[in-house]
């Protein structure tokens, strides 16, 4: 039994935290994070960038949490310090990798299916896209959109060089993939929600909005709740979780309100990000109480429902207008599939779906 009837909470340890944890360390953060929110599950993270984690030391890390009946899962991020030289020219954000590039794409591999030997269940954080334009992938690119080129690059990378080889290794894995907060640039870096829920075992949907009035994106709060019901209509059901963290969210409310919005759209798990930013920090101590809240208004609550706001996979246009609109108290459900009957709400991002007008006059003739 969980913490919680309607959710599992859980927290994501990166790599670099848990390279020098110790036991003793280890538990009094446990304690804390226990006592003040309550731990189901930790995804424990054996790589990111220039760390990976010794077996032994993930060994001794699994042993404590499953002796206080926590379950754990794996996670890694694809980020990666140059390999050559050469790599240090290639013009890529957050160390995002070079897919193009044989040394990166053998690297990846190896972390894929060095992970897929620990554990059973492996989410990728969101850096999982490209946004490279070095001399490789301007060649790679060919005539194509950089749009096209990064769909079929990522396609290809994660049957490839993430699912294909941590199957083989284990062949009971379930691979999950975590998509980003900002859905209207997903064709841009090669994001295929539309294609990966098949590659992919489950999804996962990043839910920070943060502190919307100051922070870098200004993402309508709304959308804690609204990408995920959009990401559920995507894969099918498919959505396992959403992932929230503690930065730029001040005054404790905009941290608190990622807790509500996310589990309000009934996710199976909420992960908490990340280990060490949430021992001692006073926007932490809150939430579970708030957790025990909406788990007895979920007992009582039925599907997520609202009017279906069409946005079509690969879309942009008036971004998060109807993000805007929930935000005035207009419930809605962000859906990539066009409804067959009852409302819609059309945006400029409905414009996006060449056929959107054949639709319309079909939808309004049915009804």
């Amino acid at each position: 039994m969980g913490h919680f009837k309607n959710f599992k909470v859980t927290v994501y340890c990166v790599a670099e935290i848990l390279n020098r944890m110790d036991l003793k360390t280890l538990e009094e953060q446990y304690d804390f994070i226990e006592k003040y929110v309550g731990i189901d599950k930790v995804y424990l993270e054996p790589f990111r960038g220039p760390v990976l984690v010794d077996r032994n030391k993930i060994r001794t890390v699994t042993d404590f949490f499953r002796s206080r009946g926590v379950e754990v899962s794996g996670g890694m991020t694809t980020v990666c310090p140059p390999l050559t030289e050469e790599d240090r020219k290639k013009q890529r954000l957050f160390g995002t990798l070079c897919y193009t590039n044989k040394g990166m794409r053998d690297h990846i591999k190896k972390i894929s299916e060095y992970t897929a030997e620990l554990f059973d269940e492996v989410i990728l954080d969101d850096f999982y896209f490209t946004n490279c334009t070095c001399e490789e992938c301007i060649r790679a690119k060919g005539d194509r959109s950089w749009t096209d080129f990064r769909r079929d690059l990522m396609k290809d990378v994660s049957e490839n060089l993430i699912v294909g080889p941590a199957r083989k290794v284990n062949p009971n894995v379930k691979m999950i993939i975590k998509f980003p907060n900002w859905r209207e640039s997903y064709h841009a870096t090669g994001y295929r929600p539309d294609v990966e829920k098949d590659i992919f075992d489950r999804v996962y949907t990043g839910t920070e909005t943060r502190a919307s009035a100051y922070q870098d994106q200004h993402l309508p709060t709304y959308l804690s709740y609204s990408l995920v019901r959009w990401m559920d209509e995507a894969s099918d059901g498919r959505n396992q979780g959403t992932w929230f963290d503690t930065y730029q969210c001040w005054p404790v409310d905009d941290y608190l309100e990622q807790g509500y919005l996310s589990a309000f759209a009934k996710p199976e798990e909420i992960t908490l990000f990340q280990w060490t930013d949430l021992f001692e920090n006073k926007l932490v101590t809150p939430l579970g109480l708030q957790f025990k809240r909406i788990d007895r208004m979920l007992d009582k609550a039925g599907k997520p429902v609202g009017i279906p706001a069409y946005i079509p996979h690969a879309s942009e246009g008036e971004n998060h207008i109807e993000d805007f609109l929930g935000m005035q108290g207009i419930a809605l459900n962000p859906t990539p599939k066009f409804p067959e009957k009852g409302s819609v709400l059309l945006t400029e991002s409905s414009l996006c779906d060449p056929d959107v007008f054949g639709k319309l006059k079909d939808f309004l003739v049915k009804d």
